[in-house]
């Protein structure tokens, strides 16, 4: 009989011992990006495994711009998404799944900007000139500011629809007067002599932020993934702090790049950690600043006619995964 009890407590303790591997297996989580620098943190929470810490395996798949991530998003080819807001916000005013931003990346603070030849002094005598920009996305809207300082609109360009690496490859090349594109671009396109920044998110701040997007449908079954996926951004974004050379080597990795170039491309962006979300997000009694910047994007893009209803900009934003993620 004590024999029997023995090999019941053994075969009980095996059994456990192989439950807990099964439940400690990561869970998979498809993220969709393009190659932007404020996606550091997250490349360096991929490269070291921090992601795993908080019971999920992400893998990154490439996109040509943020925008083009939405579809593969909706269509559920992807779990997460990191775009920008200005793209979560036009997408929520047209049909199909609704999604939002539970979190948020970075803000542009010059790398994205409005390159321009050399024999061109200024935004004002891009009226007439090849200009291209990517159509409904954040850089047309940097387009739109830029112009509206100078008194001109996108009537008064020659406009092509181009993502960010297709107009900076088109402008070295020669076939356009101004493109509106992002780093690596910004950075090549300077430093080669080609053209110069006229115009840059450092001019313009808080119009470009990268945000982290998922459908309304998704997050209602998979909101221990989101928190997951937050924090473990979050580890990323400090040891990315904490060893910068290291951080800066993985990114350059990421967007086959040179060290030097990204550590220079890191200083247009300012990358959030759960504290800048808190920051940045407040709370439904005291909305914190980015809630105002994406009702203004809201009444700009209106303006420029993005779009003809303006969608509820506070309603493109669930602070609930970020509060999860900060609990105690």
């Amino acid at each position: 009989m004590k024999l029997v009890r023995l090999l019941a407590a053994a075969s009980l303790s095996i059994t456990g011992l192989l439950a807990s591997a099964v439940r400690a297996e990561p869970t998979p989580v498809t993220v969709g990006y393009d190659n932007w620098v404020g996606h550091a943190g997250v490349f360096v929470g991929v490269e070291k495994g921090l992601f795993e810490k908080y019971g999920i395996k992400v893998t990154l798949k490439s996109f040509p711009g943020p925008g083009d991530v939405i579809g593969p998003l909706q269509s559920g080819q992807l779990d997460i998404g990191l775009t920008t807001a200005d793209t979560v916000l036009i997408t929520d005013a047209g049909p199909g799944h609704k999604l939002i931003n539970v979190g948020f990346v970075d803000v542009s603070t010059g790398a994205d900007a409005i390159v321009v030849k050399k024999s061109i002094k200024s935004v004002a005598d891009l009226k007439g000139k090849k200009v291209a920009a990517s159509q409904g996305q954040c850089n047309q809207l940097l387009l739109q500011k830029a112009l509206a300082t100078v008194g001109l609109s996108e009537a008064d360009v020659v406009f092509s629809n181009m993502d960010g690496d297709q107009a900076a490859t088109a402008f070295l090349s020669g076939n356009l007067d101004a493109a509106a594109t992002w780093e690596p671009w910004v950075s090549q396109i300077t430093a080669g002599g080609t053209g110069y920044v006229a115009y840059s998110s450092k001019d313009a701040p808080d119009i470009i932020f990268d945000s982290i997007a998922v459908t309304s449908g998704h997050a209602q079954g998979h909101g221990k993934e989101i928190v997951a996926f937050l924090k473990g951004m979050n580890d990323g974004v400090a040891y990315l702090k904490a060893h910068p050379e290291e951080g800066q080597k993985i990114t350059a990795a990421v967007l086959s790049s040179k060290p030097e170039d990204v550590k220079t491309m890191l200083k247009g962006v300012t990358i959030y950690g759960l504290e800048e979300n808190m920051q940045q997000v407040g709370t439904a009694e005291q909305p914190g600043p980015v809630m105002a910047a994406l009702d203004r994007i809201a009444d700009f893009q209106v303006a420029h006619k993005v779009y003809d209803k303006k969608p509820d900009a506070a309603a493109t934003v669930d602070r609930s995964y970020i509060l999860k993620a900060t609990a105690k």
